[in-house]
């Protein structure tokens, strides 16, 4: 994308400093400093230093005072053949398309990667403010992507800066990112737990209705006042514990369930809570017609159960946001899913993008802040400069596999071997010919060449430039000429 310029303002008085900061704005830019590093100014030793140009004097230096005779410029450069990526000290531009996620222990950084011609890799820098100053270098990605295993909790800040092939390193990302990882779910149900249990409104579900079934018997047993106060006494206890509260529970031989809703002051702040204590909770539509709870929700009339293992049971649900630290899915239908470690039998189907692929061999997932997954050996690895093959055979086919003569070619032992190969332009060390070799046009005796492993050969012509050619026998093709070298004689047969 271009890099936008600002206008520069007509020069007054009023108008002086919006000229100086247009002005610098546009020398950074020409200058590469910031914005996109095509942008930048290119000058003419830059030209002669990619020999699109000469120079007229070829001085080494030269006299500010002096006018020097313009270059020259020559459309002979050729960039395929003379570019090379080690020298060219062009700095990397600015990596600014930045895309934090998160996910439980790990922040996933993606980010687009400038077009320059000698990319190397990438280097992340992070600190835990906004100030680059404190940053340090965590990792180098060869890729746009990187995952950085971290604390929950905290917020880190992140920089890119883009390194060549040449080890020069450009600016850092102008602006940082920020991300935090996500709370493993494990841990805040344990909190969620632990105050639900401690809550004194769970405390009250726990208590069975003795407090009832005592005082029933005593207002039998006293008169109508002592029965008032007693019941004041027993409400006054319970408000010091919550300011209000409903609850309905049922006591069957000792075993108390039921519901209640309190609200509480803590801390200068009114809290309020809503609990159930039951073996089993569902939610029922109106027009459902079923009258147990089974604990999976067989009909459409059950949208969600908790049964009585502590399981929630959702037909169906819509999650904006979800953290789950361990799933079993049967189907997964999604548009787009990002991870650390994918671990199955099968992958069917769509797109997939891989840092790095591994198949066959052995891998192990490590336990640490967000699992690593590390290999002890592996048949196949593609990363995003090589690709390595390391089985006992390999072939591409393109029929059965049981069809040898459909195989292009296949390596076995060490050894390449191909059925027929077309090649345009070859450099050969050493070559073995098991049988014949010869040129595309031949035909016998009338063009192209053809040498036969017993060490016959058929030339059409044969041009010795100053050459030596060694043999025994020299003979014309009807055998009316014969030279024998060898032996010192001529034969000429009419």
């Amino acid at each position: 994308m271009t890099t936008k310029l600002p206008q520069i303002p007509n020069v007054s008085e009023e108008t002086v400093l919006q000229v100086v900061e247009a002005l610098a704005q546009t020398v950074n830019v020409r200058e590469g400093r910031v914005g996109d590093q095509l942008d930048r100014t290119v000058t003419f030793r830059d030209l002669i230093g990619l020999k699109l140009a000469q120079d007229k004097n070829q001085e080494e230096v030269h006299d500010l005072n002096k006018v020097n005779t313009m270059p020259v410029y020559t459309n002979s450069y050729d960039f395929q053949v003379q570019y090379d990526p080690t020298s060219d000290l062009t700095p990397p531009p600015q990596a600014n398309t930045i895309v934090v996620s998160s996910t439980i222990g790990a922040i996933f950084l993606r980010w687009n990667i400038p077009s320059y011609r000698n990319h190397s890799f990438t280097e992340i820098w992070r600190s835990q403010n906004g100030n680059i100053g404190d940053a340090v270098l965590i990792a180098q990605s060869t890729t746009g992507f990187y995952t950085d295993p971290v604390e929950t909790n905290v917020e880190y800040f992140y920089w890119l800066r883009l390194v060549s092939q040449a080890d020069v390193r450009g600016a850092y990302s102008q602006d940082s990112v920020s991300g935090q990882a996500e709370i493993d779910p494990k841990l805040v149900i344990e909190a969620i737990e632990g105050e639900i249990n401690s809550n004194s409104l769970t405390q009250d579900l726990q208590t069975r209705l003795l407090d009832i079934e005592n005082t029933n018997q005593e207002i039998l047993a006293q008169d109508v006042n002592t029965a008032i106060a007693k019941e004041s006494e027993i409400r006054r206890n319970v408000e010091e514990g919550l300011l209000a509260q409903y609850t309905v529970k049922i006591d069957n031989n000792g075993a108390v369930s039921g519901f209640g809703l309190a609200s509480q002051e803590i801390d200068g702040s009114v809290e309020s809570a809503f609990i159930i204590r039951a073996d089993k909770f569902a939610i029922v539509q109106p027009t459902s017609t079923s009258t147990t709870l089974t604990g999976t929700p067989a009909s459409a009339s059950i949208p969600f159960t908790v049964d009585s293992d502590g399981r929630t049971i959702i037909k169906s649900g819509v999650l904006g946001s979800a953290s789950i630290s361990s799933a079993n899915i049967e189907s997964l239908d999604a548009s787009k899913l990002t991870v650390g470690i994918a671990n199955g039998m099968q992958f069917n189907g769509g797109q997939a993008q891989f840092t790095d692929l591994y198949a066959g061999g052995s891998g192990s997932i490590q336990s640490s802040a967000v699992n690593t997954l590390t290999f002890s050996d592996y048949s196949m690895r593609i990363t995003a400069h090589s690709a390595i093959f390391k089985p006992n055979y390999f072939a591409i086919k393109t029929g059965s596999d049981s069809d040898i003569n459909i195989t292009p070619f296949f390596v076995s032992g060490g050894a390449v071997f191909m059925y027929t190969a077309l090649i345009q332009d070859g450099t050969i060390t050493n070559a073995k010919i098991g049988n014949d070799i010869q040129s595309a046009n031949y035909s016998a005796g009338s063009s192209g060449w053809r040498i036969n492993k017993g060490g016959l050969a058929e030339f059409a012509n044969v041009t010795l430039n100053g050459g030596t050619l060694t043999a025994g026998v020299v003979k014309s093709s009807d055998n009316k000429f014969v030279i024998d070298l060898l032996n010192k004689s001529i034969t000429i047969t009419s």
